[in-house]
């Protein structure tokens, strides 16, 4: 399949860290957090630097509306819960 383009530049980042538990973010399932790993998504920080177009693609990949990500406030959820996690502010 085609690969997210999000996901080179966060791979990167997301290298040496181990992974966290995306149900802990509001709107996410353990059905979406499963989807969201395979997709190559493992941690609260590749979520929290989300741009639109990729609230985008990812939606379409859930099937769901990027309305509900945005409504979800999962990329604020995820800078909260990585911070709760490791202590720094993204």
């Amino acid at each position: 399949g085609s690969q997210l383009s999000l996901q080179m530049e966060q791979t990167q980042a997301a290298k040496g860290q181990q992974k966290d538990d995306l149900s802990k973010i509001h709107g996410i399932g353990p059905a979406f957090a499963k989807t969201l790993n395979k997709m190559g998504l493992h941690t609260f920080v590749q979520i929290a630097r989300w741009k639109p177009e990729d609230i985008d693609k990812v939606a379409k990949k859930l099937y769901t509306a990027p309305e509900r990500i945005k409504r979800d406030k999962w990329v604020e959820e995820a800078k909260k819960e990585h911070f709760r996690k490791y202590g720094e502010r993204l």
